[in-house]
């Protein structure tokens, strides 16, 4: 069995829409990605069908 998501992991339509921003995915993340930042972006693009310019992408910032 896998550590972390990397076992539980399941495709879901509209995965960023499902985002509660709990930021579990954030703590098991080896990268430190900013995931529910980057799951809202995804959402606001794909989900409301926004272009780059009309989102904050000046707030994503990896953690080093």
């Amino acid at each position: 069995m896998k550590d972390g998501l990397e076992g539980d992991y399941h495709c879901e339509r509209g995965q960023a829409t499902v985002c509660v921003q709990c930021k579990e995915c954030e703590d098991k993340c080896p990268q430190n990605i900013p995931i529910s930042r980057l799951m809202l972006i995804v959402h606001q693009v794909l989900g409301e069908r926004k272009s780059y310019d009309q989102v904050p992408l000046e707030d994503l910032r990896l953690k080093r």
